[in-house]
């Protein structure tokens, strides 16, 4: 089926390659223990590949730089979570959790272990120049592909402007990357603290909901463009309610933030980003694997 697929487009598309233009704005998903070397370097072609999906996956042939609009949440959720998966198993982590629902400020007695400081964010970049676009192998015809076969790289090109236009997702194909300047904000969900109040506030639900509606798209294949329009309806935003500029300051002020800077705040925000998303996730029936 494939290799048809392939002849009929490549007949069709010969010398055909898609490529976005400068300024476009892109998004790229990522977790915050990985921006400090990103802001100094950019992000280099294949560095972000989750070790997940390098487990499930057969490696691509292409190595690039996945950029799109709501599947970047999904890859910041992802990165973020595949980092915290042995935290979420520690007994301690449990118990915090049942702490959550009934004492919240208990946890600031509790003896904590030293956690990642991470977070599942979201890079706005704009592009400096023309940028050759493949398509993301995920979404070639339409998601129809075993993640276990391997797809000819004609089929990325020829593919790319169609995924593009309905998945909003590619892998961007620039030997150097993307450079840190072409890098202009960080977005991260809404941070709560046992200082201020115990509950979870409206935009970390919200916040959860978009990186919910990118799970949707990466794991039940539905179209980004329905489900951004239902969040802005719902939220009148369609990004994650926090911003700080991708620079030095920025990413310092977001790391000294009272909602990461101990362990306490650290459990208490991570148990309720783990809740809240599990919550949408069982509310849309998107299937976890932990």
């Amino acid at each position: 089926m494939i290799a048809s697929e392939v002849a009929e487009k490549d007949k069709a598309n010969k010398g055909k390659e898609f490529f976005l233009p400068k300024g476009t704005i892109v998004k790229h998903g990522t977790s915050l223990c990985r921006v400090d070397d990103i802001i100094v370097y950019g992000i280099r072609p294949g560095a972000e590949r989750s070790e997940k999906r390098a487990q499930d996956e057969l490696l691509p042939e292409i190595n690039g730089v996945y950029v799109g609009n709501l599947l970047a949440y999904f890859g910041a959720y992802a990165a973020y979570s595949s980092l915290m998966t042995e935290v979420w198993n520690l007994p301690i982590y449990l118990e915090v959790i049942s702490v959550l629902h009934f004492e919240p400020r208990r946890i600031s007695h509790m003896a904590l272990p030293d956690i990642p400081l991470t977070l599942p964010v979201v890079l706005s970049i704009q592009l400096g120049e023309d940028c050759l676009l493949y398509a993301d192998e995920d979404f070639v015809l339409d998601g129809t592909v075993p993640v276990d076969q391997s797809i000819p790289e004609e089929l990325l090109v020829s593919e790319a402007e169609a995924v593009w236009d309905k998945w909003q997702t590619g892998c961007l194909m620039r030997n150097e990357g993307i450079p840190s300047n072409w890098i202009k904000e960080i977005e991260y969900p809404r941070l709560g603290s046992l200082q201020g109040t115990a509950q979870l506030h409206k935009d970390t639900y919200a916040d959860c909901e978009l990186f919910a509606g990118g799970t949707m798209q990466a794991a039940l294949k539905r179209e980004p463009a329905s489900l951004i329009q239902s969040f802005y309806k719902a939220h009148k935003r369609t990004s994650l309610s926090q911003k700080v500029p991708a620079t030095n300051d920025g990413l310092n002020s977001l790391k000294n933030q009272r909602g990461i800077s101990g362990a306490s705040n650290q459990f208490f925000n991570h148990a309720h980003l783990q809740m809240a998303f599990e919550h949408m996730a069982e509310m849309y029936g998107i299937p976890l694997h932990r």
